[in-house]
């Protein structure tokens, strides 16, 4: 069902992109863990079941991956169903992702943004300060505007984020950002009150820094 979904579930979770993959290509991220069954299989096999439940503890991943497929397995001459072991897939791969348990299987979230999604929270960070300054302005959303900036160097974070997402900004925002000197003379301010850096008499903070 999952690959069937993949853009609908891209668009519901806010996420970029959707894999599935098998047990076997996770490379040792995802292992098995397995739990007998202990009022079941205790009412079945009474005071043989402390040595029945040591076996099942020590299969392998190989052996938990085949019950998994199949459905059963046979030990000693004793079949086994998912009733009777309890299965768990566990996360074990490094702290950038998050997971949790679903029926079947297993979710596995990246939970580190990277340059590029942090840029792209900059640039919807300045597209929602502009609307809000058209908004205190009086603006109807037909008016016509320029959008300018000013930073303090053209090197500066905000300076490259405005130039590299120029096209999503002006998709949100209907106009490309101009830098200040290039902005019209008839130009008229508006400035918002929290500032500290400018995006067409918008102050949004930049330290200057590169990432």
């Amino acid at each position: 069902a999952v690959e069937t979904l993949h853009e609908y579930i891209a668009d519901e979770l806010n996420v970029r992109r959707v894999q599935t993959a098998p047990l076997a290509e996770m490379g040792g991220r995802v292992v098995l863990k397995c739990m007998p069954n202990h009022k079941r299989l205790g009412d079945r096999f009474g005071k043989a079941y402390k040595g029945i439940q040591g076996k099942i503890r020590a299969l392998d991943t190989d052996a938990l991956a085949a019950f998994l497929r199949e459905g059963s397995l046979t030990l000693e001459g004793e079949t086994f169903d998912k009733e009777d072991i309890l299965v768990q897939l566990q996360y074990s791969g490094d702290k950038s992702h998050d997971a949790d348990g679903v029926a079947g299987g297993l979710v596995i979230l990246n939970v580190s943004p990277d340059a590029a999604m942090l840029d792209e929270a900059m640039a919807r960070e300045v597209c929602a300060k502009v609307q809000k300054m058209r908004k205190e302005a009086g603006l109807r959303k037909e008016d016509a505007l320029e959008v300018a900036y000013s930073c303090p160097a053209d090197s500066s974070l905000l300076a490259r984020v405005l130039r590299d997402q120029s096209a999503y900004i002006a998709g949100r925002i209907g106009r490309t950002p101009i830098p200040g000197a290039a902005r019209p003379r008839r130009a008229r301010d508006g400035r918002a009150a929290d500032a500290a850096g400018d995006v067409g008499g918008l102050v949004a903070e930049d330290a200057g820094e590169e990432r």
